[in-house]
């Protein structure tokens, strides 16, 4: 059975690939994670997941690739559509998944399960990352450290975070027909940038996933005054991007309409230098806090 050794800074253990072509590893978790634990939770939250699956189809597909003599390329991942089946509990171990798709280069169909129920699943494709002297247009103009914003940065109860280094949004503004933030870079050493000595100029996927998801929870407070003790649970994201994205370039999110009081399908738009450089749409639902009591059997925690 073939293995590939993770490191231990990875959400993921040690993958395994079985008699049907399925790799499967286990989810690692650390309660105490600055990120994606800021804040008390009453389960694993879906990004948490997200994040696993798209690790672990990085992983595998840099590790297993063909390559020709050199270096063998990183792989990233450029799609993502999950659904959420039901709540990743805490203290529970969670299988994920990975099998490549047939005829669809990069593509993987992943999954998580715990207990034998599904928690998450559907698709992820990933490419190859561009070799370092090969452009990423555009080309960026200034020093990452001089593109740090200017403008005031989002509070950060605003988009669901206690810790001010994990709020990814600045200078939101309301367009009259629009509204956009600017996309902030996490400080080094973040968990959204990457261990050092990686590909880490890069913005990731589940970093756009990140904003977005902060940005949608920004509209929802500042244009639709969505009280703060409701919680939004997600049931599905969808994420693409057109092209790599230096982390050297300013990125801009944009939204045409408004997220309901109530949930329902929203959709982000980011830009840079002009162009779109892709999407995010979630669907989910923002309940009440006694409604959410009633959903998960007993009070506390934010939803996913």
């Amino acid at each position: 059975m073939p293995v590939i050794q993770t490191p231990p800074d990875r959400h993921v253990t040690c993958p395994e690939k079985d008699a049907t072509e399925t790799w499967t590893s286990r989810l690692r978790t650390v309660e105490e994670d600055p990120f994606f634990f800021d804040h008390p939770l009453d389960h694993l939250p879906a990004l948490l997941l997200a994040d696993g699956v798209t690790e672990l189809v990085e992983h595998i597909a840099t590790t297993t690739s063909a390559t020709a003599a050199g270096p063998r390329p990183a792989w990233r991942a450029q799609t993502l559509e999950l659904e959420f089946g039901s709540f990743a509990e805490k203290g529970l171990p969670v299988e994920l998944s990975a099998r490549a798709l047939p005829g669809t280069p990069g593509g993987w169909q992943v999954g998580g399960r715990q207990q034998g129920r599904s928690v998450c699943e559907g698709r992820v494709s990933a490419a190859p990352v561009p070799p370092p002297d090969t452009p990423v247009l555009p080309t960026p103009q200034a020093a990452e450290e001089d593109l740090d914003c200017q403008c005031a940065m989002v509070a950060p109860e605003l988009v669901h975070r206690h810790r001010p280094e994990n709020v990814l949004l600045a200078d939101y503004r309301n367009h009259g027909g629009g509204y956009s933030a600017e996309l902030l870079s996490p400080p080094r050493g973040h968990h959204l940038r990457g261990a050092e000595g990686r590909d880490t100029e890069l913005r990731s996927l589940i970093e756009l996933v990140e904003g977005a998801r902060q940005f949608v929870t920004l509209l929802g407070h500042e244009a639709r005054q969505v009280a703060f003790d409701r919680r939004y649970v997600v049931a599905s994201m969808r994420a693409v991007t057109t092209r790599a994205i230096r982390r050297a370039e300013p990125v801009r999110l944009w939204a045409d309409t408004l997220p309901s009081v109530h949930g329902g399908d929203v959709h982000i738009r980011f830009s840079s230098g002009g162009g779109a450089v892709g999407e995010a749409c979630f669907s989910g639902y923002a309940f009440s806090p006694a409604a959410y009591r009633r959903l998960r059997g007993a009070s506390g925690g934010e939803a996913r």
